[in-house]
C-alpha cells in the first residue's frame, strides 16, 4: 500500500480563564480520548456528514494543527530488486493557516524536542512567527512549573518581552518647568512675538499684545467681583475672538471655566451649572436666556463692556501654579449621566507642549479651530497656537458644518494645520477638498477608517491619528500616518503618559488569552492502537 496513513482528527476544547493547568489537561486528555475512539473516520467522510461549505483558500473546520511524533529509526525492510531509503520531504507550501509540530528524534537532540512551525505567509511574517515561538516555549515553562497556576494567569510574553511593552515603551518622561499655567505660557510668548497675529475670526483678530491686554482686563473684572483660584466661571458664548479672550481670561484669573452651549437643552446647562458650583457666568445679553435655570453671578462681555475696558490690563498673580484647576467639561453621557471632569494646569500644559513638538507648530503656522469648546479636543486647537507663536483661527459653526465653505476657508487663511473627527473631514472630501500636502491633518475622536485615512494622507510625517478619553486631557496617545501605514491603531503615549492594557481583572497585562481554540492534530492509527500518550 502507498500512500499517506494520517487523517486529521479535529478537536475543540473550551479554555476556562479560572482553570488550573491541570484541569486544562485533564479536560484536553478526555477531548482527545473521546476523538480517538473515531479515529477511523476519514477527515473527507466527516465533511460530507456535516456537509461543509468548502472554501479552497483554507482548511474546513479548523486552521491550526499540531502533531507529536516519536521517531523510531529502523532500517527499512529489505524487498527483492528494490532499494529502500528514507527521504525527508517539504513542499514548501503551508496546508494551514499555522501547523506546529514536535519531533521526539534522538538523532536531532538526545534531551529535548525539537519544534517548528509551518505558517502561511499570507497571513504572517517571519517576525510574528518567531514571536510565537518565543510564546509557546514561555507558556510551557510556565505551565510545567506550576500545575496548580490558572490559565488567567499565564502570560504569552516572557520577562523580557514583558519588561519592553509594560516599562520601555512607556519611557515618556519628558522634562517640564515646574509651576507653569497655560497663561504664563501665553505671557511669554507675547512678551516674544507682541505684534504677531495670535487669534482671528471673520474679519476680527487681535495680535498677541491686543489678546493679551483684553484677557488680563477680564481677568481684572473677575477678581473685583469675586473669582478666586479655582472658583469655576461658566462661559457661553459664540464662536469668536471674544470666545478665546473670554477662556483665557477666566485662566489669567485664577478661575476655572467651563464651557456652555447655548443649543444645549435648559435643564441640561442647569444640571453642569449646578453640579460644577459655577459662581459666575461669563456670557452676553443676547444669550441670557438660554441660561436662565442655571446658577452664578451673571457678567456680560456686552453690557458690562466699559467696566472691563476699566479694569487694569495686568491682573493679580493667582497664588497656585499648575496644580489649580483649568478647566471642568462634561461627557456626551453616552454611559449613563454625564460627570464632569476636572483638568489642571499641569496636565493642560504637558499635553500642548507634547502635541506642539510632535507637530512641529511654528509662528509660521496658522491652526484652523473648528471644535465646540464644550468638546474637550477644542482646547489643543486654542491653546497650542498660542504657546507656540501660531495663528488660531476660530471657525464659525456654520463654516464648521459645510464641507464647502470650510474647505474655501482653508485656502483664504492660509491655514496649515487643522484637527477634527472623521465626521468633518468627510464633509471635506465629499465636498471635492484634496490634501495637497500643505495641511497638517489631525484626526481624533472617532476611530479612523482607513478609506479615509487614504484619502487625508499625502505627504509622510503629517498626518496623525489621535486618542484619548477626556479623563486624560485631550488626547494621550498618536500614531503618525504615512502613505504605506498597513494598520492603523491608537499608536503610542505622548511624553509623560503611560498606557496599558489591563485583563478582566484590571491587572495590567501584555498579552490576552482567548476563550475559546479550536485546533486539529493528525493521528496515526497504528501509533493509537496501544492509546495515546
Amino acid at each position: 500500500m502507498i500512500g499517506y496513513f494520517l487523517t486529521m482528527l479535529p478537536l475543540r476544547t473550551t479554555v476556562a480563564p479560572a482553570m488550573t493547568v491541570r484541569e486544562l489537561l485533564q479536560a484536553t486528555r478526555s477531548t482527545m480520548l473521546g476523538a480517538f475512539d473515531h479515529y477511523d473516520i476519514p477527515f473527507g467522510t466527516l465533511l460530507d456528514e456535516l456537509d461543509i461549505v468548502r472554501d479552497p483558500s483554507r482548511t474546513p473546520i479548523y486552521q491550526a494543527s499540531f502533531i507529536l511524533v516519536d521517531f523510531v529509526h529502523e532500517d527499512p525492510p529489505p524487498m527483492a530488486g528494490l532499494r529502500v531509503e528514507e527521504l525527508m520531504l517539504d513542499n514548501a507550501t503551508a496546508k494551514d493557516d499555522v501547523f506546529l509540530g514536535f519531533l521526539d528524534d534522538p538523532q536531532l537532540a538526545a534531551d529535548h524536542l525539537h519544534g517548528l512551525f509551518e505558517y502561511n505567509t499570507d497571513l504572517f511574517d517571519e517576525s510574528t512567527m518567531a514571536r510565537m515561538s518565543r510564546q509557546v516555549v514561555s507558556l510551557l515553562e510556565q505551565m510545567t512549573e506550576d500545575a496548580g497556576r490558572t490559565v488567567q494567569d499565564l502570560s504569552l510574553v516572557d520577562a523580557d518581552e514583558a519588561h519592553t511593552l509594560l516599562v520601555e515603551w512607556n519611557s515618556t518622561e519628558a522634562e517640564r518647568e515646574p509651576g507653569l499655567g497655560l497663561d504664563d505660557l501665553v505671557r511669554r510668548q507675547a512678551a516674544t512675538t507682541p505684534d504677531a497675529v495670535a487669534v482671528s475670526c471673520g474679519e476680527e483678530q487681535l495680535t498677541y499684545a491686543g489678546l493679551l491686554e483684553r484677557s488680563g482686563k477680564v481677568a481684572s473684572h473677575l477678581q473685583a467681583r469675586g473669582v478666586t483660584p479655582e472658583t469655576v466661571v461658566g462661559v457661553c458664548l459664540d464662536r469668536s475672538v471674544d470666545l478665546v479672550v473670554a477662556l483665557l481670561g477666566v485662566l489669567m484669573s485664577g478661575g476655572a471655566y467651563l464651557p456652555l452651549d447655548a443649543a444645549y437643552p435648559a435643564q441640561r446647562l442647569a444640571d453642569m451649572t449646578g453640579d460644577a458650583g459655577t459662581g459666575f457666568l461669563l456670557t452676553r445679553d443676547g444669550l441670557l436666556d438660554a441660561l436662565a435655570l442655571c446658577p452664578g453671578e451673571r457678567i456680560r462681555l456686552d453690557t458690562d463692556a466699559e467696566a472691563i475696558a476699566a479694569a487694569p490690563a495686568t491682573p493679580a498673580k493667582p497664588a497656585s501654579g499648575e496644580d489649580r484647576l483649568a478647566y471642568v467639561i462634561y461627557t456626551s453621557g453616552s454611559t449613563g449621566r454625564p460627570k464632569g471632569v476636572e483638568v489642571t494646569h499641569r496636565n493642560l500644559v504637558n499635553l500642548l507642549l507634547a502635541m506642539a513638538r510632535e507637530t512641529g507648530l511654528a509662528p509660521s503656522d496658522t491652526l484652523a479651530a473648528v471644535t465646540p469648546v464644550t468638546f474637550d479636543i477644542a482646547g489643543l486647537e486654542l491653546y497650542a497656537p498660542l504657546i507656540s507663536g501660531a495663528r488660531v483661527h476660530v471657525v464659525t459653526k456654520e463654516q464648521a458644518v459645510d464641507g464647502r465653505r470650510l474647505a474655501e476657508l482653508l485656502a483664504e487663511t492660509g491655514a496649515t494645520v487643522m484637527q477634527a473627527t472623521p465626521a468633518t473631514w468627510h464633509l471635506l472630501v465629499e465636498a471635492g477638498w484634496h490634501n495637497d500636502g500643505s495641511l497638517r491633518v489631525l484626526v481624533g475622536g472617532e476611530a479612523l477608517p482607513p478609506a479615509l485615512a487614504e484619502q487625508l494622507v499625502r505627504e509622510p510625517g503629517r498626518t496623525w491619528n489621535v486618542y484619548g478619553p477626556t479623563e486624560t486631557t485631550i488626547w494621550s496617545t498618536f500614531q503618525r500616518l504615512d502613505s504605506g501605514t498597513e494598520q492603523i491603531s491608537i499608536g503610542r503615549p505622548l511624553d509623560n503618559t503611560q498606557v496599558y492594557v489591563l485583563d478582566e481583572r484590571l491587572a495590567r497585562s501584555p498579552s490576552a488569552c482567548p476563550a475559546t481554540c479550536t485546533w486539529a492534530a493528525p493521528v496515526s492509527p497504528a501509533a493509537t492502537a496501544a492509546g495515546p500518550a
